[in-house]
């Protein structure tokens, strides 16, 4: 079995496991237990689920899922982040770096991976390989055995972990250094564009999920 086929296998049984209990990824972030009254999404952007983000203060790992209208679709994502501390600058707190977002259908299936440009999210822009670093480092634990109100459970905690494992073994490496070349052809072509807040650029690239 190869190493992608051992990752989404390891990612479908998470997933199982958690519409079990939540029907969908999306409910799970809503906490909306199976067999419980449904609601909707807020379309608001600013709306995150959960509330405050899932954030691992150890790991630096975060994310939150929220939907918005972008250009002419209705969009429903993950973003997954990465808080770190740099190592030679002073700060009373970790900075992040946006890693990819999760695209998902309105019913919660997976449908692809996508690169935002740093306008989108104002973080600490780092190239492919910094970037794929914290992909490979991002793990969050559950809070089932702390009271911690940031943490995830451990069925939400298992489908996040694998489906990040996953992309690290599929798309995301290419993905990655793609929108880099991208940059670099862009820069080539006139040295002076500032293309990380050139806000006509929002998708830095795109691939499907598996």
């Amino acid at each position: 079995m190869t190493a992608s086929a051992k990752a989404y296998r390891q990612f479908a049984e998470s997933d199982y496991r958690l519409r079990e209990c939540f029907g969908s990824i999306i409910h799970a972030f809503m906490n909306i237990p199976l067999n419980t009254s449904r609601k909707a999404i807020s379309k608001n952007e600013e709306d995150h689920y959960p509330p405050n983000d899932y954030i691992d203060e150890q790991s630096g790992a975060q994310c939150f899922m929220h939907r918005h209208a972008s250009g002419q679709r209705d969009s429903l994502h993950i973003h997954f982040f990465k808080r770190w501390q740099p190592p030679h600058i002073e700060l009373n707190q970790q900075i992040t770096t946006h890693i990819a977002a999760l695209d998902l259908s309105l019913t919660g299936e997976p449908l692809g991976w996508f690169l935002v440009n740093q306008w989108v999210v104002g973080d600490y822009w780092q190239e492919a390989k910094k970037t794929l670093k914290f992909a490979k480092e991002w793990r969050i634990d559950d809070g089932n055995s702390k009271q911690d109100s940031y943490l995830p459970n451990k069925l939400i905690a298992n489908w996040l972990n694998t489906v990040m494992s996953l992309a690290v073994k599929t798309s995301l490496p290419e993905l990655l250094h793609e929108r880099d070349k991208r940059i670099d052809r862009a820069l080539s072509l006139n040295p002076n564009r500032q293309i990380l807040l050139d806000k006509r650029i929002e998708v830095m690239g795109y691939s499907r999920f598996y």
